[in-house]
């Protein structure tokens, strides 16, 4: 069985989405570490 994988990290503070991915796996680099590159370009 095929899946998507939503991987979203969250602001505690402001309760804000400011960084996710999508991906077809569970594997790190393709779920948590694109979601980070994500957030510290959003972040500076």
């Amino acid at each position: 069985m095929n899946g998507v994988y939503l991987t979203v990290v969250i602001d505690l503070f402001d309760r804000k989405v400011i960084g996710w991915s999508v991906s077809a796996t569970m594997k790190a680099a393709e779920t948590f570490i694109e979601a980070l590159k994500m957030t510290l370009y959003n972040r500076n």
